[in-house]
């Protein structure tokens, strides 16, 4: 996979405002770059500050591609499941239970 198989894939995913890559002027999000000095694809969250973290290096540019855009989805995943569990809690009032995540009617 390459950048712009990358982006074309992130970009179907829907809106993915804390993705750019290789554009390190943005605070607050995910960036991917080839480092020269390291030669190494450089993969870290950069915040609001300038300071980065979650850092990870790949060696190859597939390798990172691929782990983004399995990263994503995980979040993708993550937030839709937890607005999901909202929507039941405000319009079913119900619980979820987290041991077993089988919704719980009061």
């Amino acid at each position: 996979m390459k950048l712009k198989d990358l982006y074309m894939a992130i970009k179907e995913l829907g809106p993915q405002n804390s993705y750019f890559l290789n554009d390190p002027k943005h605070l607050d999000t995910h960036i991917l770059e080839f480092s020269r000095k390291t030669k190494l694809w450089e993969y870290y969250f950069l915040n609001e500050r300038g300071g980065k973290s979650d850092y990870k290096t790949f060696v190859t540019e597939d390798e990172a591609c691929e782990y983004i855009l399995n990263d994503a989805i995980e979040i993708i995943i993550i937030l839709r499941n937890a607005y999901m569990d909202a929507v039941k809690r405000k319009y079913l009032g119900a619980k979820i239970s987290k041991s077993t995540n089988i919704l719980i009617k009061d």
